[in-house]
């Protein structure tokens, strides 16, 4: 198995080569856009660019965090897992309006965040849960 195969992660050639379709795609990105309008006599301050200019922008300043997932196996393609785990925390917020207190935000947090674990671990989460109120519980470091 080639070193891509085993870890997932591209070769420094391979990487090289995403890196240019990457900055190529940018590049034709800025390309495609429209000119700016330029400031009228009198006006202070920066020319305004577009939003699509200004993330084409974003996207080359911070490519190397763009493409991390290519270098790190640890980092995932997508920000998926982190608006999941954070979803149910707005619906709460969206239905109630807010967290009575802090304390209470607090330990809807603390809970969220122990079957959250439990999940991507892999178990069970109501007899999880069941187990903590029995005086069992499992240790959310120690899958079994």
């Amino acid at each position: 198995l080639s070193k891509k195969e085993e870890s997932g992660i591209p070769d420094a050639e391979e990487y090289a080569e995403y890196e240019r379709n990457y900055k190529e795609i940018l590049s034709r990105g800025k390309e495609q856009q429209p000119p700016s309008v330029s400031k009228q006599e009198g006006q202070r301050g920066r020319e305004a660019k577009s939003k699509s200019l200004n993330l084409i922008e974003r996207l080359e300043h911070h490519q190397e965090s763009v493409l991390a997932f290519l270098r790190k196996k640890e980092v995932p393609f997508t920000n998926n897992q982190a608006e999941q785990d954070i979803r149910m925390t707005k619906v709460k917020m969206k239905i109630s309006g807010c967290f009575r207190t802090k304390e209470g935000a607090s330990i809807f947090a603390r809970i969220r965040a122990a079957m959250s674990t439990i999940q991507k671990q892999g178990r069970k989460v109501f007899a999880s849960l069941q187990s903590v109120f029995m005086g069992t519980p499992l240790s959310l470091s120690n899958p079994e």
